[in-house]
Formats: C-alpha cells, structure tokens, sequence
C-alpha cells in the first residue's frame, strides 16, 4: 500500500478511534499504536497471518 492510501485511512480512522474512546477518558492513561511496516513484507508467505 502506498504512503498515500495509509494516510488516506488514518485520516478517516483515527478521529472515528478517538470519539470512540472518549467515554472512556478518564481511565485511559496511555494508547499505544504498535506495528511496523515493511515494502519487503508478504503476508502470503507469513505462516502467522489471518485475514
């Protein structure tokens, strides 16, 4: 997926994400966004992926 595209979804997820947790704003204390990104990864060949 190019950078346009990714950027295209966080900008449509993100803020829908926020509203989501905003109930619950006084017992969040952190949110961690973990994940990488690799143009050399193939999820065809990654025994531990499930669509």
């Amino acid at each position: 997926m190019d950078n346009k595209k990714f950027k295209n979804i966080l900008t449509q997820f993100f803020p829908r994400y926020i509203k989501i947790l905003q109930p619950y704003r006084a017992d969040i204390e952190a949110i961690r966004i973990e994940g990488h990104s690799s143009k050399m990864f193939n999820y065809h060949n990654n025994a531990h992926y499930q669509p």
